[in-house]
Formats: C-alpha cells, sequence, structure tokens
C-alpha cells in the first residue's frame, strides 16, 4: 500500500511503515539497536531510519556495502546486549567488532554468490506459495466437481457433487479401522535406528515428517501389535489438528503409531484419494 513519494520506516519490531518526511536516499544496511539486536535489513530504495536503529551506506564505508550486508548477518549481535530490560546495542561496542574482511574484488565476487543464492530462494519460495494455492483450489474443486466434465450433479448430504459419484461410509470402503497405542509409550523408547518406528500426531501431515520420529522397542511394539501399520494405510489425527491424514509408504511399513486412526482401505479403494479426500476442506468440515 506504500504511496508515491513514501519510504520505508525501518523501526525496532523489525516491522515496515511508511514516511515522507526526508530520509536516506541511497541504498544501505539497517541494523536493530535497541529492541531487535541482530536483525539486519538491506534496503535498496530511499528509507528512513528511526532512532531506534543504525544505518550505513556506501559513502559510509570503504567494503562492498552488499558484502558487510552479509557479514553482518554472520555475526552475533545479540551477545553484546549491554542493558536488562529492553535488549540494546551500544554504539562503541558496534564500533569495536572485529571480523574478516577480504580485498574488495573478493568481496564483490562472495556478495554476488550470496545476492544470487537469496534470490533463488525467493523465486522457489514463491513458486511453492503459488503451487500450494493452486493445489488448495484444485482439491476444493475436485471433491465437489469432479475431474471430468460431469454433465448432471446431485444433492446430498456433503452438498452438490456428480450423478454418478456415490457416498459410502469408511467403514464400508475399509477392511478395518482402528485406533494407535493409547498407553504411556515413553519408557519404551529406544535411539534410532534401533527399534521400530513410532508415529505421532505431530509427525503427521500429507507425508510423513521422517526426521523426527521416536522410536519403541521391539519388545513394546510386539505389545502393541494391533496397531501395526502397513504399507498402503491411511493413518489420521484424533486431537491437535483432527482430520490431517497421509498414507503409510513403503519404508515404514511394520512401524507402529500413538493414537492415530488407522483406516485400511479395500482393494478396490484408492488410498490416496481416500487421504487426500480426509484432508479436504469438505471432509474437515465434519
Amino acid at each position: 500500500n506504500r504511496k508515491e513519494g513514501d519510504v520505508p520506516v525501518f523501526g525496532s519490531n523489525g516491522q515496515v511503515d511508511t514516511h515522507s518526511e526526508s530520509a536516506v536516499t541511497e541504498p544501505g544496511i539497517i541494523m536493530g539497536r535497541k529492541g531487535s539486536i541482530g536483525e539486519i535489513e538491506f534496503s535498496e530504495i530511499p528509507f528512513w531510519p528511526i532512532d531506534t536503529t543504525y544505518y550505513v551506506t556506501a559513502n559510509e564505508t570503504d567494503e562492498n556495502l552488499r558484502f558487510l550486508y552479509y557479514l553482518l548477518q554472520n555475526i552475533q549481535l545479540e551477545r553484546l546486549n549491554a542493558a536488562s530490560a529492553i535488549p540494546g546495542l551500544n554504539r562503541n561496542d558496534a564500533y569495536g567488532l572485529n571480523a574478516l574482511v577480504p580485498p574488495l574484488a573478493e568481496q564483490r565476487k562472495i556478495a554476488t554468490i550470496l545476492y544470487t543464492v537469496d534470490r533463488a530462494i525467493e523465486k522457489t519460495e514463491e513458486v511453492a506459495e503459488r503451487v500450494s494455492r493452486i493445489k488448495k483450489g484444485f482439491k476444493q474443486d475436485v471433491f465437489t466437481e469432479g475431474y471430468f466434465d460431469h454433465q448432471s450433479y446431485q444433492e446430498s448430504q456433503v452438498g452438490k457433487i456428480p450423478k454418478s459419484w456415490k457416498i459410502e461410509s469408511a467403514a464400508d470402503l475399509c477392511d478395518g479401522i482402528s485406533v494407535g497405542v493409547v498407553t504411556g509409550a515413553t519408557d519404551s523408547y529406544v535411539s534410532p535406528p534401533e527399534g521400530v518406528p513410532f508415529i505421532r500426531s505431530q509427525d503427521v501431515h500429507e507425508n510423513i515428517k521422517q526426521d523426527s520420529l521416536k522410536y519403541i522397542s521391539e519388545e513394546f511394539h510386539e505389545q502393541q501389535n494391533s496397531s501395526e501399520l502397513h504399507e498402503g494405510d491411511v493413518i489420521t489425527v484424533r486431537t491437535g489438528d483432527p482430520g490431517t491424514s497421509c498414507v503409510i509408504p513403503p519404508e515404514l511399513d511394520g512401524a507402529n503409531c500413538f493414537s492415530l486412526i488407522i483406516s485400511r482401505p479395500k482393494e478396490d479403494v484408492n488410498e490416496r484419494f481416500y487421504s487426500y479426500y480426509v484432508n479436504s476442506e469438505k471432509a474437515l468440515d465434519f
């Protein structure tokens, strides 16, 4: 919403606002002085630094400005806090920082590489966000109108659906629905990769977050073999973020889980379709 003539204001809370008074008219580095030590920003456009910040421009240093920006990001400025209540960075402490500084030509090369990486990351994040929005919209439509160009629809307890579709209970679509371990398991944890992978609610997204898995002893797993998981099972969160579901991949065949709903779709039911539907807004509304 920035209007012509306004310039960003960099304050101690790290947020950007606008201001139309006089400003620094060249690119510069802004760093937190009070309340936000360690927060570093680079402004390509004119900016207004308020008194809770320090700033430096190209006219105030013989070093490459972009290199200096990355250098400051790599220094733990928080350890220079000189205040007890609101964090503060004393100017003399800032001036007294020691840093390794290569020749100017090498600074430019380092800064160019890091800047290129930053831009690539930003573009990747933008693409990922767009794809996520497209996927969300597609899921919302496909579980209402179907994938093909259906000519006729019917009203149902879940709203309008294609006439060729039907509604069946999960019990009819699955060979079994059960619940994972509901007793305490922490005393049975073992160090990975020993034992059996143990999936908890916080590990369940549209795919399982495997780097955070706990492991349980083989003995405890045998005692709780009724909740042993198999490839193609669909697990669903009961508490915390209820409804979030995913399919058990081949590498987690034989794992176990804590207090999750375990659904075993029949052979004529696609387990990924089943999981995607349970994750859809239409299903989560229930």
